[in-house]
């Protein structure tokens, strides 16, 4: 074969030479790719499997950082309602003086110009943490006198409530002031103490007693 047609014959081979050298590279780098034993597979399902592992740990770390937020939330609900529980405590006493009491309203009644026809205590009722103390009171007066003098009561320092109350024209509705009559039920109350409270009142006695030794 003279040298022209060999070079002519290389010439027309070398397309198809690359293009199988390009076939087997392809399917080497596809075997490579897709094996199962394959380094590549094998390191690309260890990098999937770090990747969910750090997903589940950001998942974790960020229900533990609401738990957190959580905490501190109730933390401060619960700092608020033992302040009020305090606040209230403070406002009960644990015993009533029926007689100062009874005086305080009546004192309260004459400021604001209404006539107390009479102020009686009723059946006292306990419940598991305080003890309630109902009065019944009468009076007399007009709208304006009654509306402040149940306002002043019910900003008093020791806690009343007001639960009921009743009016009813006592002059002529023609009159120019229209003088009412009515009935208040008040309420105070008494702290009776917890459990809590006698377990916080052990601490404080043990802690005082290591403190003393």
């Amino acid at each position: 074969m003279d040298l022209p047609r060999l070079v002519s014959l290389l010439r027309s081979l070398a397309p198809m030479v690359v293009m199988g050298f390009a076939a087997m590279t392809y399917y080497d780098f596809s075997q490579y790719k897709q094996a199962p034993e394959s380094p590549y597979v094998a390191r690309k399902s260890q990098i999937d499997l770090m990747r969910k592992e750090i997903a589940a740990l950001e998942k974790k770390n960020g229900e533990m950082l609401e738990f957190v937020k959580t905490l501190e939330t109730k933390k401060q609900e619960v700092g608020q309602l033992s302040t009020r529980l305090f606040e209230l405590k403070a406002a009960m006493s644990d015993r009533l003086d029926v007689p100062e009491f009874t005086r305080m309203i009546v004192t309260e009644a004459k400021r604001v110009g209404l006539t107390v026809q009479s102020i009686r205590p009723q059946q006292r009722m306990d419940t598991e943490y305080y003890r309630v103390f109902p009065f019944e009171l009468k009076f007399r007066g007009v709208f304006p006198q009654i509306y402040t003098f149940m306002s002043r009561v019910a900003n008093l320092q020791k806690l009343v409530r007001i639960d009921r109350f009743t009016l009813s024209p006592a002059t002529s509705s023609s009159s120019k002031f229209v003088e009412l009559e009515g009935e208040i039920e008040l309420k105070t109350f008494a702290y009776l103490g917890s459990q809590a409270d006698t377990i916080a009142g052990k601490s404080s006695a043990e802690a005082g007693s290591k403190g003393g030794q």
